[in-house]
């Protein structure tokens, strides 16, 4: 069959062709869902999770500064993601980076970290369960109790952990009305070679955790890492 298209027309579609899928593909890159939800992926493509769109959004450079680190190329080597997001109606970066606060609304933060060889020579489960609170320490002390807790292995041997725990502060068994409890939901995966990091942590007051509850399951539920 011959085609009616003029030998122009056919030169403009092969242009306008490559044009249409860029645009697609940068589209599809933003990854907004259309429910209110916006996807984000970290640098190496490999882990994403759904956030609010809403919610406010803090930076790598935010994030460094604010604890009173510098963004320096080691930084950036050894971090290559690091973000974080509040839920809060008046959003400060100290609701992310204050752990021993229980937030009155929700906070994440993820990262992809290159682990140095003296971290991957002992590097554990345990290791990762008390990445960013001493769980252990925490629940031997009475100041903390594992809600939930599972092994992690995934396709290509990603591996690690996924549990949810609450930090007391006023101590387990204190019901006094002014006792905080943080509820925490962290994921915590290693690449097979344990070369790098993949981290992912959620926190609530645990009263802001049960209000929120259906919410926080969708945020982390949709947490994934990719085999390599």
């Amino acid at each position: 069959m011959v085609s009616n298209v003029p030998r122009a027309g056919k030169r403009r579609v092969a242009l306008v062709l490559p044009a249409l899928l860029i645009a697609l593909g940068l589209a599809l890159s933003s990854c907004a869902t259309g429910s209110g939800f916006v996807y984000v992926s970290s640098s190496d493509r490999r882990a994403y999770f759904k956030i609010p769109d809403n919610w406010r959004f803090f930076d790598k450079r935010d994030l460094l500064v604010a604890s009173g680190q510098s963004l320096s190329a080691e930084s950036n080597r050894q971090l290559s993601w690091l973000i974080g997001y509040a839920a809060s109606p008046k959003p400060s970066i100290q609701h992310i980076l204050s752990l021993a606060d229980a937030p009155s609304y929700p906070v994440v933060t993820a990262r992809v970290q290159s682990l140095p060889f003296q971290v991957r020579d002992e590097l554990s489960l345990a290791t990762l369960r008390n990445w960013v609170y001493p769980v252990d320490r925490l629940i031997q002390a009475n100041l903390g109790e594992m809600i939930s807790y599972k092994d992690v292995v995934l396709p290509g041997g990603l591996h690690g952990s996924d549990m949810t725990f609450d930090v007391v502060l006023g101590g387990v068994g204190n019901v006094a009305v002014n006792n905080q409890v943080i509820r925490v939901t962290q994921e915590a995966i290693v690449d097979p070679p344990t070369n790098r990091l993949y981290l992912f942590v959620l926190r609530c007051e645990s009263h802001c955790y049960r209000d929120n509850k259906t919410l926080i399951d969708q945020i982390a539920q949709s947490w994934t890492v990719k085999e390599h």
